[in-house]
């Protein structure tokens, strides 16, 4: 199931991606071939940058891609190098509940019921994109913690 939903992050994050380069290059033929400036290109392939952000974040997670610092560890005694090894996932899934916590006002609030300006887009489906990703790669995080909580 991992294996499968880190395939399906990584192809979601790269379509995104695609989506963005075929926006923004139909943005610049509209402006310079056609003389038609369109109002929501930019704004649409913005929100689609936000979700490209965490899915791809969580697909980098998946794969064990994320930055890290582990210039202390890397010297440290085996023994100190899987505790870090299992405080790591417990760290970032700490990170991941204070940001879920905190993006609850903006899935629930007005703000999640106002529409952008240029595109008429909800903005709940702009943020819909912090627990979305925060899920996938929270699902990854125990995955990691559980195999190294069995090694």
């Amino acid at each position: 199931m991992q294996r499968s939903l880190q395939l399906a992050a990584g192809a979601a994050a790269a379509l995104i991606l695609l989506a963005i380069v075929m926006i923004l290059a139909g943005q610049v033929f509209s402006r310079y071939v056609l003389s038609l400036s369109l109002s929501w290109p930019e704004e649409v392939s913005r929100y689609l940058f936000v979700w490209l952000v965490f899915v791809g974040g969580a697909a980098a997670v998946g794969s064990g891609q994320q930055l890290v610092v582990d210039s202390l560890t890397e010297f440290a005694p085996p023994g100190l190098q899987r505790a870090a090894r299992i405080v790591a996932p417990i760290g970032a899934l700490l990170g991941i509940g204070i940001l879920l916590y905190t993006c609850i006002p903006l899935l629930v609030g007005p703000a999640s019921r106002t529409a952008s300006p240029a595109s008429g887009i909800t903005l709940f489906w702009v943020y819909l994109a912090v627990p979305v990703g925060c899920a996938i790669a929270a699902v990854f995080l125990l995955h990691t913690l559980v195999r190294e909580l069995r090694a």
